[in-house]
């Protein structure tokens, strides 16, 4: 896969979850920068794969997600 081709794959997983990130950045802040629901929904995504879990991770900063939320989600949910 080229990179062209990785980024092209990133950009569309944000197309199709920005709806999702938008209606939780829409919530009130349970914790910090909204890191456990993004943990949450990183461990759903990419359940233990730390790799996979780092890919929805660039797509959801490219939706607009919080990113010092989706950075902490990975430090605290994959360490």
């Amino acid at each position: 896969m080229t990179k062209e081709d990785q980024i092209k794959l990133i950009d569309d997983l944000a197309d199709e979850i920005r709806p999702l990130v938008t209606k939780l950045e829409d919530t009130s802040q349970v914790t910090k920068n909204h890191y456990a629901r993004y943990g949450s929904l990183l461990t759903e995504l990419a359940g233990s794969d730390k790799t996979l879990a780092r890919l929805y991770a660039l797509a959801l900063k490219r939706a607009g997600a919080n990113v010092a939320g989706i950075n902490d989600a990975l430090r605290v949910f994959y360490g």
